[in-house]
């Protein structure tokens, strides 16, 4: 009976001191997991008055103030995810439809920017929220706000619709 105590207490105490060490030695660090806050669009059009999903054949996105390329080329593009500006309140991108560039939409989005303080580690991030949203009207018809709030969860802010 000793010896089974004995051992119980020496299992314990191993078990207890590997769990520590494998905890130590783990990389908690969750910031790479939060993510950046985007809003997530939806490329839609209308059929018999109700928005269905739509394909473009061609998009590149491009910030309009700096030469920035956020989607680059793509094709059968129905859903897009944009990044606001962390710097300024105002975030303007152009909707190019074709490699050429002819024929373009620019959305102009108004937002806040707020600071959200995280950890030590992570540092803080930005929750935007849209205040403001006006656009060209080239081959974009028109936007549905879905939801006002950028996230990280892939909710459905916008939804761009297309004659």
């Amino acid at each position: 009976m000793k010896n089974l105590t004995r051992f119980m207490i020496y299992t314990l105490l191993l078990c207890t001191v590997i769990g520590s060490i494998a905890v130590a030695c783990t990389d908690e660090n969750e910031c790479s997991t939060l993510g950046r806050r985007e809003l997530h669009c939806t490329i839609d059009t209308i059929v018999d008055e109700k928005a269905v999903s739509h394909k473009l054949d061609f998009l590149t996105i491009t910030v309009a103030v700096i030469d920035s390329v956020i989607l680059n080329q793509d094709t059968q593009v129905s859903i897009i995810s944009l990044p606001l500006n962390y710097t300024s309140e105002q975030s303007v991108l152009v909707l190019h439809y074709d490699a050429e560039s002819v024929e373009t939409d620019t959305l102009f989005l108004t937002h806040t920017n707020t600071a959200s303080f995280i950890s030590m580690e992570c540092g803080y991030e930005m929750k935007q929220a849209l205040t403001s949203v006006k656009h060209t009207t080239h081959r974009l018809d028109s936007i549905s706000v879905k939801d006002l709030n950028t996230n990280i969860n892939g909710t459905q802010n916008l939804s761009l619709i297309y004659r």
